[in-house]
């Protein structure tokens, strides 16, 4: 089957464990694009902590950010058909942070925002470091969420980070019942908290009918539970080996090995070149 766009997710996908993407991978994209297929980056970062890749691939596409919360134009250094959450959301979902006790992250307008800079919070802040300056992420400390949030700010995406996954199965429970938000996991300790309606498929589907390219004709990579809806979306989905057994059996297919070896770069030759 011949695919006229290829969506790639980022962390366990396109990148490696010290978050690089192989030169196995770089050389199979490039040969992909020169053959006239799209490539976009469908993610859950933060625009500023995708800039890197975007930049490293010399893509013109926007990147699907924040599990679909909006699509960026590095182009224009814009936002593009953005669902974000407002003040009536986001203030009942701190107080449910709060009650629980979890550590949570904030992603708003241009920054990265966190009050306890934890392990997540440290690895980023080491891999910002090893940027030039015009791709290093805003990534910054604030002492309360609540002070941050009384400008009203739009606000892409809240990160929930706690050790115990039964904790946060509940805690997702309640935030979709109660406070009608969207809940998925990227990680066993880590919940990505949206607005309803965002997912990384939906907004797949929404940027291949403005291109004029039928989902059939879009193949996509991804490793976690908030790829699923991009892998069920496409016209063929493919699962990392790694990914858990829920993630592979909703996908078509699934790769030899793991994101830290060539099997991606030989999936694209296998099934797009």
């Amino acid at each position: 089957m011949t695919f006229k766009a290829i969506a790639f997710d980022l962390d366990g996908t396109l990148l490696d464990s010290q978050r690089n993407i192989r030169p196995s991978t770089v050389e199979a994209i490039s040969k992909a694009r020169a053959g006239g297929i799209d490539v976009i980056l469908v993610t859950g970062r933060h625009h500023i902590s995708t800039h890197a890749y975007h930049h490293r691939l010399g893509l013109e596409t926007p990147a699907i950010c924040c599990n679909g919360a909006y699509f960026y134009n590095f182009q224009s250094r814009q936002t593009e058909s953005p669902n974000a959450m407002g003040p009536e959301q986001y203030d009942d979902l701190l107080k449910m942070v709060r009650k629980y006790g979890f550590i949570s992250k904030v992603y708003t307008n241009d920054a990265m925002i966190y009050e306890q800079a934890d392990h997540h919070v440290q690895a980023l802040s080491a891999w910002s470091q090893t940027l030039p300056a015009h791709l290093q992420p805003n990534i910054r400390q604030v002492d309360s969420f609540e002070i941050l949030l009384a400008g009203c700010p739009p606000v892409w995406k809240f990160i929930i980070n706690h050790p115990g996954w039964h904790e946060l199965v509940v805690f997702a429970e309640e935030a979709r019942k109660e406070l009608n938000l969207s809940c998925e996991f990227s990680s066993p300790d880590t919940l990505d908290v949206t607005r309803k309606g965002n997912s990384k498929g939906g907004k797949l589907t929404e940027w291949a009918a403005l291109n004029g390219i039928d989902m059939a004709d879009v193949i996509a990579f991804g490793d976690n539970h908030n790829d699923s809806s991009m892998l069920q979306a496409a016209g063929m989905g493919i699962a990392m080996q790694h990914a858990e057994e829920a993630v592979r059996a909703i996908a078509n297919a699934v790769t030899t090995g793991d994101n830290n070896s060539d099997a991606l770069a030989e999936a694209i030759y296998r099934y797009v070149l």
